[in-house]
């Protein structure tokens, strides 16, 4: 039987930092049930990873942070439920996808440190009840 990330039953945390990780990786790695907690900081995921991960229901604390996460990806991950702490940090996500996560009930922790965010999503995420840990500094300009 080969073994591939998504049939490690018993794998529940996995850290693959700066590994090179891209799409395909991702898209594997989101095939897995028992994984709760993903750490996948500075790697290669974009679009189709992460739209592969904001489709895994078993992970709560995901690390998604120096990838290339974009705001419709971050609106893909704001769809999840399951995920409750979150890292987004040093990507390209701007206004419209803190507001997509400011829409998201579940996320109670929120790293977007280091992204394109100006007024407008962060009067968003101000007005989310259920986050209480939220990370806005180092917020680079587009232009």
């Amino acid at each position: 039987m080969q073994t591939s990330p998504s049939n490690l039953p018993r794998l529940e945390s996995l850290k693959l930092q700066n590994c090179g990780i891209d799409d395909f990786g991702a898209e594997a790695l989101a095939g897995n049930t028992s994984i709760t907690t993903l750490c996948l900081r500075d790697n290669l995921i974009g679009a189709v990873g992460a739209h592969a991960l904001a489709g895994n229901t078993s992970i709560t604390t995901l690390d998604l942070s120096d990838n290339a996460i974009g705001d419709e990806d971050a609106q893909a991950l704001a769809g999840n439920t399951s995920i409750t702490t979150l890292d987004l940090s040093d990507n390209a996500i701007g206004d419209q996808g803190a507001m997509a996560l400011a829409g998201n009930t579940s996320i109670t922790s929120l790293n977007l440190s280091g992204n394109e965010i100006g007024a407008e999503g962060a009067q968003a995420l101000a007005v989310n009840t259920s986050i209480t840990t939220l990370d806005l500094r180092r917020q680079r300009h587009r232009g």
